[in-house]
């Protein structure tokens, strides 16, 4: 299995999706179970193969043969499925993680805020933000930098200050990194009010 699994990581690093999956099936055939690292180095290579229903039969042969996904096989599907904008499945997998026995952890949870932020999901956007607050992993600085970077990298100015007057009312200040995103998508009509706002000098 040892070998097996080398060879599929090489295989993985390679780009050869092809070889990954029959190295998979091979390994099955003589009766040699795949383990977690295994079956994630194999979805990785889906994924960025931008072969995401692959990936995604990755994860259920995982379940089905008993193998626990970890929060790294994860984020490597969320990666995948914000890549391709797939905001449905990504809200269906952070919910569904504690359901199936896997903690979301906050690189998972920013994973998904980014991507739904990204594509104006302000809804949903809120409900992760209220699950994390549920698993008792409540926003961080980190998850309200994503949620501002991915509705700025979407032009969505009036949503990136909402989160920032929430991140402030959380006790969060913006980090140059927040300050830089925001003054890069605003228009000079609006930027004097938002340096004063952030506290940069013009």
């Amino acid at each position: 299995a040892f070998h097996f699994g080398c060879a599929v990581d090489a295989c993985g690093r390679g780009g050869e999706v092809k070889k990954v999956l029959d190295l998979l099936r091979e390994m099955q055939s003589r009766g040699l179970q795949p383990d977690v690292r295994t079956f994630t180095t194999a979805l990785n290579a889906c994924a960025k193969a931008n072969q995401l229903n692959k990936a995604l039969s990755i994860i259920e042969r995982m379940y089905m043969q008993e193998v626990q996904p970890d929060v790294a096989t994860y984020n490597v599907l969320l990666q995948a499925c914000e890549r391709q904008n797939k905001l449905d499945i990504i809200g269906q997998l952070i919910s569904q993680m504690p359901l199936l026995g896997v903690e979301p952890s906050i690189v998972n949870y920013n994973t998904a805020v980014r991507a739904l932020s990204r594509g104006g999901e302000l809804q949903r956007v809120n409900n992760v933000m209220t699950l994390m607050v549920e698993r008792n992993l409540p926003p961080e600085m980190s998850t309200y930098r994503a949620a501002i970077n991915g509705s700025c990298d979407a032009g969505l100015l009036d949503v990136a200050v909402g989160f920032l007057d929430q991140m402030r009312t959380e006790g969060h200040q913006p980090d140059m990194h927040v300050q830089y995103a925001l003054l890069s998508t605003c228009g000079d009509e609006a930027r004097p009010a938002l340096e004063r706002s952030l506290g940069v000098d013009a």
